[in-house]
């Protein structure tokens, strides 16, 4: 699979049906890009738009500042409720998919200091956030008259004498798809030459002997989140300051079940099926540090500014795949690669934010923020000299452009109640094809509040599309899925002050 078929072998990232190589900006890409608004249920419901707000714990992994507008200690605490929705429609066959996911979202807890004689007061704080949900399901299937994977295989195998794969089955030391193809006789060496090979899916003419039977389940789970250790203050109620340092975690797992079958009985004793499994994780953490402000110039207007470093994640990932085959009177065949394990280092962009707080008396409040996101800044490196750095960096550059989210809400107050409302607009980072991961976010939500104690109830809905390629081939049909994913999600979070 070829790098600079970018728009294929990109959102292909789901997918290893090529060789144990793997493509790692589409890594970067994935544990970078958050189309869904983060933080308390407050928050979200606000679009979230919460770096000039404050006064929330889980604004500070957007604006370490926030925390300089505390004026007694809290303890907050949300979960939320999720599914997520992927319509995939492949070769003119739609299908649906759907996850249902509950969680922790955020906790966080804030210790406030007394007012200075001289107006100033410093702030501590520790707080959770889950940044990232990669909890999603999808699923395609239809009949392929054109290709069929095995195709990639015999594309893959070409040049390589059948020998050295015979002899990777017989030590049961597989390496690549392509081996573990012909260790389970889905492709074959042709008799006359035995560098190059065929698929009983094709004719002595190569043309498919029927449509092919194709499917696929793809099951995600994890997720990346960050620990914040947050210091600030204000300095007579006109500046608020604070930095953070930032522990983030990625968790990420991925299981694909992918199916062939031939839509018409195979001849005696040529293949009929298969199926190929592979699993993939990836984990590890980084550090990065974080600095804000928010001045106010006049009492109802909030300026605020803040920048984050990047993280450096170093990360761990295994990878299995096997495959079992079924040919027309003969038992099914089974075979597993050897598990591949190996540590890379994933580098996040920078992230600049500015954001505006505009509060109207004491009937609410409007606040906007816009986030500076440098893809092209993205960076991954690995743990030895075979990593091509240079290809990632320049795949990151030409196919990534920086992008600016923007985040709008609005508070009313009536008594003790809040009614709150937001949008949250995600351009696609693509430099090609923007109409895809190009996301809208609208959130709503409301709030009670009591003396020591304060209860938010949100509502979020995400929709963008996407677009994945279970396989490319250099001569043959190359299929594509169009997605439409859909997300929403149910947040409630507590907060008690003290």
């Amino acid at each position: 699979m070829k790098k600079q078929i970018f728009l294929f072998s990109f959102f292909a990232c789901l997918s290893f049906f090529g060789s144990r190589a793997q493509v790692y900006y589409n890594d970067a890409f994935r544990y970078t890009y958050r189309p869904m608004p983060t933080g308390s249920a407050r928050t979200l419901a606000l679009g979230g738009a919460q770096g000039a707000m404050g006064s929330d714990a889980a604004s500070l992994a957007v604006n370490p500042a926030g925390i300089g507008l505390f004026r007694r200690a809290e303890v907050a605490v949300g979960l939320d409720y999720g599914n997520s929705l992927i319509q995939s429609s492949y070769l003119d066959t739609d299908e649906t998919a759907n996850r249902d996911k509950i969680g922790l979202s955020h906790a966080s807890a804030i210790f406030a200091a007394p007012q200075s004689s001289a107006g100033q007061t410093i702030q501590f704080g520790i707080s959770y956030v889950r940044t990232h949900d990669f909890r999603q399901d999808s699923y395609y299937q239809a009949s392929n008259p054109y290709s069929s994977l095995a195709d990639v295989w015999t594309e893959e195998a070409a040049g390589i004498h059948a020998k050295v794969f015979e002899s990777e089955a017989a030590n049961n030391k597989i390496y690549d798809l392509a081996s573990l193809a012909y260790a389970t006789f889905v492709i074959n060496p042709y008799a006359d030459d035995s560098t190059q090979y065929y698929t009983e899916f094709r004719d002595v003419n190569n043309q498919l002997v029927a449509p092919i039977l194709q499917e696929e389940r793809i099951k995600e789970s994890g997720s990346r989140s960050v620990f914040n250790i947050t210091a600030g203050g204000q300095i007579q109620e006109k500046i608020y300051w604070g930095a953070t340092v930032g522990i983030e975690v990625i968790n990420y797992e991925r299981e694909n079940t992918y199916k062939e079958r031939l839509s018409r009985t195979a001849a005696d004793g040529e293949l009929q099926a298969f199926t190929l499994r592979q699993r993939y994780t990836a984990t590890g953490g980084g550090l990065y540090l974080g600095m804000g402000i928010i001045v106010r110039p006049i009492e109802p207007l909030r300026i605020g500014a803040a920048i984050q470093t990047p993280t450096g994640f170093s990360l761990y990932e295994t990878s299995t795949a096997s495959i079992e085959s079924e040919s027309v009177g003969f038992s099914k065949v089974s075979a597993s690669i050897i598990p591949y394990e190996y540590d890379f280092r994933y580098r996040s962009p920078w992230r600049a934010s500015g954001s505006l707080f505009w509060q109207i008396k004491k009937y609410g409040f409007i606040t906007a923020d816009v986030e500076w996101i440098p893809y092209r800044q993205m960076a991954v490196s690995g743990s030895d000299n075979n990593f091509d750095e240079s290809g990632e960096r320049r795949a990151i550059r030409e196919n990534f452009r920086n992008s600016i989210q923007a985040r709008v809400g609005a508070e009313a107050r009536i008594g003790s109640w809040y009614v709150r409302t937001g949008v949250c607009y995600t351009p696609s980072p693509l430099r090609k094809e923007a109409a895809y991961y190009d996301a809208m976010a609208f959130t709503g939500g409301i709030g009670y509040r009591l003396q020591g104690f304060q209860l938010s109830i949100s509502g979020v809905f995400a929709r963008y599309a996407s677009l994945y390629q279970p396989y490319v081939s250099q001569q043959y049909f190359s299929p594509t899925v169009e997605r439409t994913q859909q997300y929403m999600q149910w947040q409630v979070s507590t907060h008690w002050y003290f």
